[in-house]
């Protein structure tokens, strides 16, 4: 086991990937940039005589998991570049980090009854999993939901590409924390991302597909412009659920624009 200077040293001595995230104790991500192109990329350094500092962090970072060589900057934080921002929260890809703050949800048996009953942590390990392979594959998944006025992750929204009936459909998502229900929250990601489904992805249709019995989800349907298109049944967890198919046309979604 190297002594901790060689081991800081061995850490500069090794290229940082393009991308490669800082990881703080408010599971913020920072890009590593080099300091001299001021791109996002790789850093490489000289190890001979190369004197280590701790990475730059916005004062919204607190003390950084590892070291990087001196000149390397962070390029943003995970909360200052957000994929989506809406009235009261920020979507933000979520980050390894975030496995506490998904627990509370997953692991919620209320929350997750529509599920039925709640994950152990191998599941929600499989699902955090499953959300990064969607952003390198998809370019989108379900995203972290956090509050902008505290930073706290109090849920998940996003878009997925499910199995509707046999046909592959973009859906809004979302799953939030029980603790933060009936506030609107769900609704206003929800808006956020449907439109971004049309506006960026240039989806013609979008959906949210939804257990018959989660009254809750398809009131928040609803009120994203959604109606009732089919229903079918699916199979988890070995129990036969129905599932009602909300879905909002491109046309659609330019009437109430209109209405609004």
């Amino acid at each position: 086991m190297p002594e901790p200077d060689e081991a800081v040293r061995d850490t500069a001595a090794s290229n940082l990937p393009f991308g490669t995230v800082i990881t703080d104790s408010l599971h913020v991500g920072c890009p590593v940039i080099d300091s001299e192109s001021r791109e996002l990329g790789k850093y490489s350094a000289q190890t001979d005589g190369d004197e280590l500092e701790r990475a730059f962090r916005p004062k919204s970072c607190r003390e950084s998991v590892i070291t990087v060589p001196k000149g390397a900057r962070c390029a943003s934080t995970v909360r200052e570049r957000p994929i989506l921002e809406t009235e009261r929260l920020v979507l933000r890809e979520m980050v390894e980090a975030d496995f506490e703050a998904l627990c509370r949800t997953l692991q919620d048996g209320k929350a997750m009854y529509a599920y039925e009953g709640p994950f152990d942590d191998a599941e929600v390990k499989e699902w955090l999993d499953r959300q990064l392979a969607r952003y390198r594959d998809d370019g989108f998944g379900l995203w972290a939901a956090v509050l902008k006025d505290t930073g706290r992750f109090v849920g998940q929204c996003g878009l997925t590409v499910q199995d509707c009936d046999g046909v592959p459909v973009v859906e809004v998502g979302y799953l939030f924390e029980r603790a933060y229900w009936h506030r609107g929250l769900a609704t206003e990601a929800a808006v956020a991302c449907r439109d971004h489904a049309f506006d960026v992805l240039g989806a013609d249709e979008v959906f949210s597909i939804i257990r018959d019995t989660n009254e809750a989800s398809q009131a928040v349907a609803r009120r994203n412009g959604m109606t009732p298109r089919s229903s079918f049944i699916k199979h988890y967890r070995g129990v036969r659920m129905p599932h009602i198919a909300y879905s909002i046309t491109r046309e659609e979604r330019a009437l109430l624009a209109l209405r609004a």
